[in-house]
C-alpha cells in the first residue's frame, strides 16, 4: 500500500469517527449546538403538543367510562385503554404514547386537580412530577 492510499484511509476512519460522534450525540438528545433560546421554544412547542395529547388521552379514558361505567382505577392506569373491553371490537388504544419528552403519561384517579375525575400528565421538560411545567388535562 501507498503512504497515499494509508493517508486517504486513515483521513476517512477520521471523518467517520466524527460522524459516528455526531450521530451518536443527536440519538441520545443531548442538546448540543442548541442555544438556549432554541432550547426554550423547542420545550414550548413541545408543551403545545403535550396539551393536545393529553386531551386527546383524555376522551380515550372518558370512552373508558362510556364502556364500563367508571374510570380506570389507579392500579389499571392507563394500561386499561390496551384491554379489549366487554361490549367492545378491541382495545381503546393499541399502544399508549409517550409524552414529547419520551416518557409515560401519569394518571391520578381520583385526580388532584379533578377530584370527581382523573388527572392524566406529563411531568414536562423536566420529567419531574409535582412542579409548574406539568402538562395535563387540567
Amino acid at each position: 500500500m501507498t503512504s497515499r492510499v494509508r493517508r486517504v484511509e486513515v483521513r476517512g476512519r477520521a471523518a467517520l469517527g466524527v460522524a459516528l460522534v455526531a450521530l451518536a450525540g443527536c440519538a441520545t438528545g443531548e442538546k448540543a449546538g442548541r442555544s438556549v433560546e432554541q432550547q426554550e421554544q423547542l420545550d414550548r412547542d413541545k408543551t403545545v403538543v403535550a396539551r393536545a395529547q393529553a386531551l386527546e388521552l383524555a376522551k380515550a379514558v372518558e370512552i373508558h367510562k362510556l364502556l364500563t361505567g367508571r374510570y380506570p382505577s389507579n392500579a389499571e392506569g392507563l394500561t386499561a385503554l390496551t384491554l379489549s373491553l366487554p361490549g367492545a371490537q378491541g382495545p381503546i388504544l393499541e399502544r399508549l404514547p409517550l409524552d414529547p419528552w419520551k416518557q409515560p403519561w401519569r394518571y391520578e384517579n381520583p385526580g388532584v386537580h379533578n377530584p370527581a375525575s382523573f388527572d392524566l400528565y406529563s411531568a414536562g421538560p423536566d420529567t419531574y412530577a409535582g412542579n409548574d411545567d406539568d402538562v395535563g388535562n387540567w
